[in-house]
């Protein structure tokens, strides 16, 4: 096996553990069952891939969302399973652009065309799962646009930003081999990740305060668990069994 084989297989086994365990472990994150689920960084691991290659972001976009239905509900499962499309385009327009413009500015409209595809996506997905069950007591169609939609639009600006200081990171190590450049100005640098992370605490704090507004106690699936997806598919398979 040689050396950029080795380095693949090593890159994606370490993002796809890592794509799984932020969402396991991170207390930084907003829980709205029974879709609805923020972790910050919880996306950066497949921005990382994306800008490595489309064969490593397919493969760690398939790994994690295989941790997230063993893991979560089975809609949340389903949402990660949908960054396959976002990550699939992202990656190939990274792969085939010039790659010396993409900073500054022009990277922060990629990551904004990212967060829409990736929001549609999910807000899709999400629709069809509850049309073809039930939407949830007190959840409509515009809780989905609203907390699936916008809410998705700001995590993924949030994670992308992580993950572009990553990929800025692993070129200064070597680590990493592309010829996209590293920011140098301060909007790069700093303004950016500040905006982005000011845009995920007010969406933190938002919540919280319409949890509590309406009389309700923030909810957390490490209090009150709902099933995983493993768990979800085996009881219907064993209750079809009997």
């Amino acid at each position: 096996m040689d050396r950029n084989r080795m380095f693949a297989l090593t890159i994606t086994g370490l993002l796809v553990a890592i794509g799984i365990l932020i969402p396991l472990y991170s207390p930084l994150r907003i829980v709205i069952p029974p879709a609805a689920t923020y972790t910050l960084g919880s996306h950066a691991a497949i921005f990382v891939a994306m800008f490595i290659s489309p064969k490593i972001a397919i493969a760690v976009t398939i790994g994690t969302a295989i941790g997230f239905f063993m893991a979560f509900p089975l809609v949340v499962g389903l949402r990660a399973a949908s960054h396959l499309i976002f990550a699939i385009l992202g990656s190939i327009y990274i792969a085939r652009a010039d790659k010396s413009t993409l900073h500054g500015t022009k990277l922060r409209i990629f990551s904004v065309t990212m967060a829409l595809i990736h929001a549609a996506a999910e807000a899709v997905t999400v629709l069809l799962f509850f049309f073809g069950t039930s939407f949830p007591a007190g959840q409509s169609v515009w809780w989905v646009l609203g907390f699936i939609g916008a809410g998705t639009i700001v995590h993924s600006l949030v994670d992308f930003e992580l993950a572009n200081i990553v990929r800025q990171a692993l070129q200064k190590s070597k680590l990493l081999k592309t010829d996209i450049p590293i920011e140098t100005k301060k909007t790069g640098k700093f303004v950016f990740p500040i905006i982005a992370l000011v845009l995920f605490a007010i969406m933190f704090l938002a919540v919280i305060f319409t949890n509590r507004s309406n009389g309700d106690e923030y909810e957390d699936y490490s209090k009150n668990p709902a099933p995983s997806s493993a768990t979800f598919i085996c009881s219907k398979w064993t209750l079809s069994r009997q």
